[in-house]
């Protein structure tokens, strides 16, 4: 008599997004964390948020979750030791940043300002290809010391002329439906 052992996992994992886009085709690599032992496994989410990859060979494995828009989710040492391995991923959106953030010194009746250009994040598209709405830029919040002065504005532009001469320091945030992004900062600015 021969006792027959199963060697391999089936692996489920549902994804979603946190701002309700589809997974559609999020990539899935399952590698393990010793590559002697066993081998790398890809699989794709499919139209029902699931990736299915089945038979892989009993191990511990790192899992990775890629798809565009978002950012990476990586498991470490995953054990897949059972029979069927049930996984629930949720996937963070990337809220771009701003993009050429630069500056100018303005003389307006003998007092400096300064001018704030920048220009908006760079397009974001979802893995199906689409644009989704759920990614839609609001408009951007300016600070200055770390201090809000606009909550939020849709220009790329703005002036400021603060109050009292000395070192600045302005940041600019792009505000999404789904949050805010970094903020990317001018770096000082001295106003005399």
């Amino acid at each position: 008599n021969v006792l027959e052992k199963n060697l391999n996992s089936d692996l489920t994992i549902n994804v979603s997004t946190n701002s309700n886009d589809p997974p559609l085709h999020t990539f899935v690599e399952v590698n393990p964390v010793d590559p002697e032992d066993n081998p790398s496994y890809i699989g794709l989410v499919d139209e029902t948020g699931i990736a299915y990859i089945s038979d892989i060979r009993k191990g511990i494995y790192s899992i990775t979750l890629s798809l565009a828009g978002f950012e990476t989710y990586i498991l470490y040492e995953v054990e897949l030791i059972e029979d069927e391995i049930f996984l629930t991923v949720e996937l963070i959106e990337k809220l771009l940043p701003v993009t050429d953030l630069s500056y100018n010194i303005l003389g307006s009746n003998g007092y400096t300002g300064v001018q704030l250009i920048w220009s908006p994040p760079l397009s974001q598209i979802s893995g199906n290809g689409h644009s989704s709405d759920n990614r839609a830029l609001r408009g951007y919040t300016i600070t200055r010391n770390d201090e809000v002065i606009v909550e939020e504005t849709g220009d790329t532009l703005l002036e400021d002329y603060p109050p009292l001469t000395g070192l600045y320091n302005y940041g600019v945030r792009a505000i999404y439906d789904t949050g805010v992004s970094e903020e990317i900062y001018t770096g000082d600015i001295e106003l005399i």
